[in-house]
């Protein structure tokens, strides 16, 4: 399968390595030096990624394109954080669709008036007891002085965005289940994962004034790929018949582009990345005067685990 790609490469601003830290491990305190030094972790950052042939730091939109749906694609980079859009080219179309990632299941809560003292609201493991005098219980909302207030603390609730001990109890936990909106005073909640598990997620209630109109979220449709991270340095998307069967433009080298993330935040990079960063700094720092550096054989055997050999 022919892929092509271009990776940006890495032109310094955000760093895994601090000024700091690369002063500590060359241990200087003096600050003459700090540009100098600061040049030494952005080039360190550069040459490992050449090495690598992936990104260390993320970049947030790199096009992979490709002139069909294979069963299967092998990433020939990475780290491959995430996919944020495949579109297609049908034979015949001049404008690129959207493959589906899935569709979300969603449910509302039909009101016909204020919530009582007591009332229950069930969303998966999750019960919401209603309340016109909050006590500090996980799962009580308070009653608002109308129905709208009411369906905001809910709203609020479903992931902690009001003021604990005010809209809700102050332990409340998050139920990670679904996001909710306060749509004409219903409660309009959507699963946070789509796929079609996301249609068996219960809603119940205990309130003669609502209803859900079902006892489990609909609509759920599962996406026609999926990305699998295997290890460090094997990720790889498969993709289902119904994608593979699509007719695509012929003989173009970009009938499908995938758009992913590539890299980890500067958070996540691994430690012997860092720790093979760090030596690079101190080889620059102590042989400046040399025309070239090369990674030594103490950094190359801690990035080899993370090398692409595709």
């Amino acid at each position: 399968m022919d892929i092509s790609f271009r990776l940006p490469k890495y032109s310094g601003g955000e760093v895994f390595i601090t000024l700091a830290e690369a002063k500590d491990h060359l241990r200087i305190e003096q600050t003459n030096e700090d540009l100098e030094i600061q040049g030494f972790i952005d080039g360190a950052i550069s040459q490992i990624e050449g090495y690598l042939g992936g990104a260390i730091l993320q970049r947030p939109a790199v096009v992979f394109a490709l002139p069909c749906f294979p069963d299967r694609l092998q990433f020939p980079t990475g780290p491959i954080e995430g996919i944020t859009g495949i579109k297609y080219l049908e034979s015949g179309s001049t404008r690129y669709k959207t493959l589906s990632n899935g569709t979300a299941a969603t449910a509302s809560l039909s009101l016909d008036g204020n919530l009582s003292d007591g009332d229950t609201v069930t969303i998966g493991s999750k019960i919401y007891t209603l309340q016109t005098t909050l006590t500090d219980v996980d799962g009580n909302v308070l009653i608002g002085a109308d129905l709208g207030d009411t369906v905001d603390n809910l709203v609020a609730a479903l992931d902690l965005s009001g003021v604990a001990g005010t809209d809700y109890a102050l332990t409340m936990t998050a139920q990670g289940y679904v996001t909710g909106v306060n749509t004409a005073d219903d409660l309009v909640i959507t699963a946070i994962t789509p796929g079609i598990p996301s249609n068996s997620i219960a809603t119940t209630e205990t309130s003669a004034l609502a209803s859900w109109g079902a006892d489990q979220m609909d609509g759920g449709l599962d996406g026609l790929y999926k990305l699998y991270p295997y290890d460090d340095t094997d990720f790889r998307v498969v993709f289902k018949e119904a994608a593979r069967s699509i007719l695509l433009e012929a003989e173009i080298d970009d009938a499908v582009k995938i758009t992913a993330s590539v890299g980890w935040a500067a958070a996540d990079v691994p430690s012997a990345i860092k720790s093979a960063a760090l030596l690079l700094i101190g080889d620059f720092y102590e042989f400046r005067s040399e025309k070239e550096i090369k990674l030594n054989r103490s950094s190359r055997n801690l990035l080899r685990p993370f090398k692409y050999f595709v």
